[in-house]
């Protein structure tokens, strides 16, 4: 099993973000019902739940769906390692690294969740072009040292950053606890840009968002006006792009129907694989889930990929180019910062 903070965790974790910071938020009693479920699929092991400070609305994002939750139900604490993310200016919507920008953050997020959990992990969204790695670290390692965070972390980074960071890191006697970016059969980056090569070099663990793609390899996007959310301005969703991305989801289909499960668990399962193989690092993909059928689906671990499934699959994305980028050009400023 994927070790995060000394603790042995559920090998597919849980993203928060689509109750939140969608169309139609998730009514508080079926969100609280959504991860309730989340942690009895666990079976007994810690799940991590990776929310974010502007996953919605000031008044209605991730950390106030947590204060309820852990409100209901104190006796989960222990059950979930909670990954938040912020540090970003909500005004102009973009990352400030300086001590005050993230203390303003974490304070924030701690305000709200009024004590009824500590977050366990903190990670600036973005990384902030006009601090150093270096100096992010400090101020993250300052937050620590201060018992605000339980431990910090990095998220949307390229190599460069994450092996600045974990020296960096060292150097003041602490680590980097885990580094988000987006991994999925349509987002193969990281296995040839550095970045899980320089986790698995530090041993640090990687949280993989967007598994199944922004719901496209779930077979259940079929055009751009079946998207909801975020998903609805991915350019790998749009008329232009979609018809040809969806070769490679019918690939899945077909993998998902000889092994008798859905393609999103495929995509799901395509991920987990890569946990400590070949060399990479514990990889933990966090699907997002906003019903209990889904939580069932997305965080069922029984899925496994054979040798055979895997080199399928390989030699499918090999041959099958993704069109459209991860992000429209207005929100890629920050990728692989």
């Amino acid at each position: 099993m994927p070790n995060i903070l000394d603790k042995d965790v559920r090998g597919i974790g849980h993203g928060l973000m689509g109750m939140t910071w969608t169309d139609t938020p998730t009514p508080i009693d079926t969100a609280l019902e959504v991860m309730k479920k989340s942690i009895e699929v666990a079976k007994g092991h810690p799940v991590t739940w990776n929310g974010g400070e502007f996953y919605g609305p000031p008044e209605h994002n991730s950390l106030h769906l947590l204060k309820a939750y852990f409100t209901r139900y104190p006796e989960d604490v222990d059950k979930v390692i909670l990954c938040i993310k912020g540090g970003m200016n909500l005004q102009t919507f973009k990352p400030d690294g300086s001590y005050e920008g993230l203390s303003a953050s974490v304070d924030k997020c701690n305000a709200i969740l009024d004590g009824v959990k500590k977050i366990d992990q903190f990670e600036q969204a973005r990384r902030d072009p006009n601090v150093s790695p270096t100096e992010i670290i400090e101020n993250l390692a300052r937050l620590e040292e201060e018992g605000k965070i339980g431990a910090l972390s990095l998220s949307e980074v390229g190599e460069k950053t994450i092996r600045e960071a974990a020296e960096a890191a060292k150097e003041l006697g602490t680590k980097i606890s885990s580094v988000e970016v987006e991994f999925s059969m349509a987002s193969t980056d990281i296995l040839h840009n550095g970045v899980a090569r320089a986790c698995a070099d530090y041993n640090i663990p990687i949280y993989a968002y967007s598994p199944i793609g922004r719901g496209l390899l779930s077979g259940k996007i079929r055009s751009k006006e079946d998207a909801r959310g975020i998903a609805k301005v991915s350019p790998r969703l749009q008329d232009e792009n979609i018809a040809e991305n969806l070769k490679l989801v019918a690939e899945v289909e077909k993998l998902a129907t000889k092994k008798d499960c859905t393609p999103a668990q495929i995509a799901i399962g395509w991920v987990k694989h890569h946990s400590n193989w070949n060399g990479l690092p514990a990889i933990i993909p966090i699907p997002g889930a906003s019903s209990v059928k889904r939580v069932e689906e997305n965080l069922n671990d029984s899925i496994t990929l054979s040798d055979e499934d895997m080199n399928h699959l390989q030699d499918v994305i090999n041959k099958i180019e993704i069109q459209g980028g991860r992000y429209p050009e207005s929100h890629s400023a920050y990728n692989w910062g």
